[in-house]
């Protein structure tokens, strides 16, 4: 019996934030999502020191376009309008996220989005990817359920 094959495309991705669908990805790791922990070391007045861990209900997601993809264009003028309204107001403008990987299953979403960082660029002799970091909390996740399959 021959095993059912499996396909993968970045271009299958689905990806919204803010009601804007992303495309346009880099090559190697397009979206990749990262726990938040906390450690940190104190040291007390006899010498020895304590570990405090905190799991913090928050991801870190960090999307990577190519310059020239129009949600590169779309991204950075979502992220403007939620820093002029941080700086303006003192609120900050939540997005929603959602994150859907059709060929695994694999699904993050959340309501509560925030751009953490502006990215940077560089020129050089091909096109570079621009990297866009972002918090979700809380993030409800379902992972790889088509992988059983």
């Amino acid at each position: 019996m021959i095993a059912p094959m499996k396909s993968f495309s970045l271009t299958a991705l689905l990806v919204n934030i803010g009601g804007v669908p992303i495309s346009g990805y880099s090559d190697g790791d397009a979206i990749t999502f990262e726990d938040i922990e906390h450690i940190t070391m104190q040291d007390g007045s006899d010498g020895l020191s304590v570990a405090c861990y905190k799991k913090i209900a928050r991801q870190k997601a960090t999307i990577r376009l190519m310059q020239h993809s129009k949600s590169y264009t779309a991204l950075m003028g979502i992220l403007e309008a939620q820093k002029a309204i941080l700086e303006s107001t003192g609120i900050i403008t939540p997005l929603p996220f959602g994150y859907v990987d059709p060929s695994t299953g694999t699904a993050v979403t959340s309501a509560y989005c925030v751009f953490t960082k502006t990215p940077g660029f560089s020129a050089g002799e091909t096109p570079s990817a621009i990297e866009f970091e972002m918090q979700i909390s809380p993030p409800i996740s379902m992972r790889g359920a088509a992988n059983i399959l």
